[in-house]
């Protein structure tokens, strides 16, 4: 019976785990550059051991038994989409490609995203919706007219009527996306599974050219999120049976050995 309430119990852990992610992805089908969570369920490394000589019935079980341990839910990756959506705003920018835009968090360190949708904030810099600074940080002097932004990145503006280049937007690129770490605001942290990030100009060195005047999609699928919730609700509900057919020939068994 141990053996069948940990299974359950290991059940509904990884199918709770599931539907969250399910529920986190269907929450941001709409968030510019959001990167679609892919969760999956691994083994607990160890063993569950039926010691020989239980008898039930009055019948003599297989002399011992062993199998994998609870199930641990935690692997949770990001999958970013290629597509992208069209915008009226010139500081829009997607990744027609590989690439990470980099901000400056409020904790001083790097931030990477897909989420292009930049504007020019009370000081003339651009930033993210959550007001983090693009790095390297591009300036827009009072005045300026007819933002550019090319697809190699370089910024320009006609400043007192003379066209001035105003900075060169830079993108990062991983060894493995999947590894990244999601954090608040469609911010990515690397990790040790993502790799060091290699910083390049759009559309060389593998890091994809800019679009401007669009936003990289999130990638999320409402018909697929929609088949995933059934199927882990389904087997949550199974779990949660097999939890209380298990306590049921527990019971039994109790009161047959009293």
């Amino acid at each position: 019976m141990d053996m069948m309430l940990a299974a359950a119990q290991s059940g509904l852990s990884a199918q709770s785990f599931l539907i969250g992610a399910v529920a986190d992805n269907l929450a941001n089908v709409n968030t510019a550059g959001y990167g679609r969570r892919i969760t999956a369920a691994t083994g607990g490394g160890g063993t569950l051991v039926r010691p020989p000589g239980v008898v039930m019935m009055g019948t003599g079980l297989l002399p011992s038994s062993s199998v994998p341990g609870p199930v641990q839910s935690g692997v949770d990756v990001p999958t970013f989409s290629q597509g992208m959506t069209t915008v009226s705003s010139p500081t829009a920018l997607a990744v027609a490609g590989s690439g990470f835009f980099q901000v400056q968090l409020p904790s001083g360190q790097i931030g990477y995203t897909r989420a292009g949708d930049f504007r020019v904030d009370a000081t003339g810099q651009l930033v993210n919706p959550q007001g983090y600074r693009l790095v390297p940080p591009i300036r827009v002097p009072v005045g300026a007219r007819q933002l550019t932004i090319a697809q190699n990145g370089t910024v320009t503006a006609q400043v007192g009527g003379v066209t001035t280049t105003l900075g060169q937007i830079t993108l990062a690129l991983f060894p493995n996306d999947a590894g990244l770490v999601q954090q608040a605001g469609g911010v990515y942290r690397p990790s040790a599974n993502s790799g060091a990030p290699t910083v390049t100009v759009p559309g060389a060195g593998g890091a994809g050219a800019l679009v401007s005047g669009a936003l990289n999609a999130s990638g999320v699928s409402v018909s697929r999120e929609m088949v995933a919730l059934i199927q882990a609700s389904s087997a949550y509900s199974l779990s949660a049976k097999l939890m209380t057919t298990a306590q049921v020939l527990d019971q039994a068994t109790t009161q047959m050995n009293a």
